[in-house]
């Protein structure tokens, strides 16, 4: 007699601790793949010029930036490298992680209607998202290389690195963003609030200018240039993604930077874990 094949089963239980939780995590994977398809594809839909979005938007915000920190605050004069592939090269790694951040701190209020009605690990959504981002920011590498063509810059062949370092980057905005989302539930207006942050970091993290204009203007034993630099969790990722696409000595390797940037990854991914799943278990009572 054929022995009946064991059957999948789902167990939707609550609390953080269970096992169960993070083999559905797993067992939903394929959710997850047509979550972040759909994303992408909505976000362009029905749009005049489609794609082309994720290379324009980088584009007009180097310019910005260029115009802002180059030609009012003198920033970039230490480097032989045309300015504007400087400050792009910075653009494309904070572009991913304030969108994974901001997608992932709005996850409560995005994807509340259909968390009402169907089961599935909570976290699927936000991770789904993250990998939608790490898409738009592959495009936009091809504006990068346009500018390398048209300014006549060769990269070095480190730049290669660049592709793998968009994991981690992505997964420090997520995490950080599961962390704001688990108050959102009861403050939304936390949620308002990120996209204003995510303007502000930008200009105050090292993605216009770099490490020596930053010691010129601060002085390195000052300790706004500590706070700014050493304590900003996405500086080291920042200035490694420079000086993997860049050059240039002024644009050099902080091993103490990267590594603070891997401590704030991994306490960020315990922290905003442990709150997301203590707060998805009682945002359908709230929410």
């Amino acid at each position: 007699m054929a022995q009946e094949p064991e059957r999948l089963k789902t167990v939707i239980a609550a609390g953080g601790k269970n096992l169960q939780y993070w083999k559905d995590l797993w067992r939903y994977r394929g959710l997850a793949w047509h979550m972040a398809r759909r994303d992408f594809t909505v976000r362009y839909k029905q749009t005049a010029i489609g794609l082309a979005w994720s290379l324009v938007n980088p584009f007009i915000n180097m310019l910005l930036l260029s115009f802002v920190f180059g030609s009012l605050a003198g920033f970039g004069e230490h480097t032989d490298i045309p300015y504007y592939i400087c400050v792009y090269a910075g653009i494309l790694p904070w572009t991913l992680f304030a969108r994974s951040f901001t997608v992932a701190a709005g996850t409560f209020q995005s994807g509340a209607e259909l968390m009402k009605k169907v089961y599935f690990p909570r976290l699927t959504a936000p991770l789904s998202s993250m990998l939608s981002s790490i898409a738009e920011t592959l495009i936009s590498y091809l504006m990068l290389f346009l500018l390398m063509g048209v300014l006549r810059y060769t990269p070095p062949a480190r730049i290669l690195l660049s592709f793998p370092l968009m994991l981690p980057v992505a997964l420090l905005g997520t995490f950080l963003g599961l962390f704001v989302a688990s108050f959102s539930i009861r403050y939304r207006d936390i949620v308002h609030m990120v996209p204003f942050l995510m303007q502000m970091g930008q200009y105050l993290s090292p993605v216009a200018f770099t490490l020596e204009d930053m010691r010129g203007k601060l002085g390195e034993s000052s300790l706004l240039f500590h706070i700014l630099y050493y304590a900003n969790p996405v500086s080291g990722f920042l200035t490694t993604f420079k000086w993997l696409i860049l050059r240039d000595q002024s644009f050099r390797l902080d091993w103490r930077a990267l590594a603070i940037g891997f401590v704030w990854l991994a306490g960020s991914a315990v922290l905003g874990i442990l709150r997301f799943r203590k707060a998805e278990r009682t945002f359908v009572d709230i929410v």
